[in-house]
This record gives C-alpha cells, sequence and structure tokens, in this order.
C-alpha cells in the first residue's frame, strides 16, 4: 500500500538549499493549547461581606416566616397581635447578639413548623391507612365474586359433560332403540347417471363349470395369455 497521500510529520533532513526557508508544519489539535485565560481567585467565603449577606438573608427569612405563620394563625382563628409584640421584642441587631437573636428565632420558628408538618404527617398517615384498608377490602371482595364466578362456570361445564357423555352412550347402544334403521348405506357412487355404461361390461359370460382341463376357462385364459 503506497503511502503518498499520508503527509510527512518529520521536517525535512538537509541545510544550506533554499528548502530550509520558510519550511511549513503541522500540529495535531490535541497539542495545541486549550486553556488561554488565566482563572483568577474568587472571594472566599465567610469574609466581612458575605456577614452583612447571611444577616439580609436571614432577615428576609425572617420576615417570610412571620408572614407565614402569621396567615395560618390567622386562618385557624388564633389571635396574631400577639406574635407581633413577641417579634418586636426579639428584632435581630447589628453584631454577634443580633446574630444570636436570628438564630433563636430561626430556631423557634423551624420548631413550629416542625410541629405542624408532624401534624400534618400524621393526619396524612391516618388518611393513607383508612384508604389502604378500604382498598384491601374492596380487593378482597373483587376475589371473592371472581371465585364464584369460576366456581359457577366449572359446574356447568361438568353438568354438560356429563349430559354429552349420557347421549352418546344412549344413541351408540342399538338395543336401546327400539325404531333404529339398520339399513346399509348406499356407495356414493351408486346414483351415478354413467355407471356400468362401458362396452362389452354386460356381454361377460356366465362361468360354467366344465370336467375337461382343455376346453376349461382358465385353460383358455392361460393358452391365450402366454401361447398365442
Amino acid at each position: 500500500m503506497t503511502t503518498a497521500h499520508r503527509p510527512t510529520w518529520t521536517p525535512a533532513i538537509g541545510g544550506g538549499t533554499a528548502r530550509d526557508q520558510g519550511k511549513t508544519f503541522q500540529y495535531s489539535s490535541r497539542d495545541l493549547p486549550s486553556e488561554l485565560t488565566l482563572k483568577t481567585r474568587k472571594r472566599a467565603p465567610g469574609d466581612e461581606a458575605d456577614e452583612y449577606d447571611r444577616l439580609d438573608l436571614k432577615e428576609d427569612l425572617l420576615r417570610k416566616e412571620r408572614e407565614s405563620r402569621a396567615k395560618r394563625r390567622k386562618e385557624n382563628g388564633l389571635d396574631v397581635d400577639i406574635i407581633r409584640d413577641d417579634e418586636k421584642e426579639s428584632l435581630p441587631g447589628v453584631g454577634s447578639s443580633g446574630l444570636n437573636l436570628v438564630d433563636d428565632a430561626t430556631a423557634a420558628l423551624d420548631a413550629d413548623d416542625k410541629d405542624s408538618d408532624d401534624d400534618e404527617d400524621d393526619s396524612d398517615d391516618d388518611d393513607s391507612d383508612d384508604d389502604e384498608a378500604e382498598l384491601l377490602r374492596e380487593l378482597e371482595n373483587i376475589k371473592r365474586e371472581r371465585a364464584e364466578e369460576q366456581a359457577e362456570k366449572d359446574a356447568e361445564e361438568r353438568e354438560e359433560q356429563d349430559r354429552i357423555r349420557t347421549e352418546s352412550l344412549m344413541q351408540g347402544n342399538p338395543l336401546l332403540h327400539e325404531n333404529r334403521d339398520f339399513a346399509v348405506k348406499k356407495r356414493w357412487d351408486d346414483d351415478v347417471i354413467f355407471k356400468n355404461c362401458a362396452r362389452g361390461l354386460n356381454d361377460k359370460k356366465e362361468q360354467t363349470y366344465i370336467n375337461d382341463t382343455i376346453r376349461s376357462e382358465f385353460h383358455r385364459r392361460f393358452m391365450k395369455k402366454y401361447v398365442q
């Protein structure tokens, strides 16, 4: 197999000629650089700017929790002003004490939400248990109905088979039927139009016994077949 179509990866060896000037090279795409931009260091977590961002985020979270809790208490018919007075006393400030107050308030709200979630989970579990029990009862009823239908069907099939067997036994015994016809059935070709119409079919002579071996019919057929 020729290699004239393949590129030359090794440069030409030699010097002092014009072919050394302006050489061309070929590179594989896997040898080219892939990362052409310098990566810079990002801001590390836990610095001062992140602390203020965390405070703003917690304040926003507390506000949303207060609104949600007030809405739930209002739907349940409870007093909402008590929650507002408690929240005014526990407003977070800037500094370590403010962060502690924010953490305490968040923990309290989380505890309330957990209690409500537990109650909802209990009610959901009870409902699911009731639904499962109802489904099991319905499944048992369906299985029982199908079993009864199958039993009735099997009984009908057995009765039909017994009836067919009894009829076959009664009809198969000719002694049990006085009016049974014992006539011999005709052949299928007895009633055809052109039956026994061949030439000379009815011209056969009646076979008669002759007490002579030379003039017998057998001797004549033998001589006609093997001698003549």
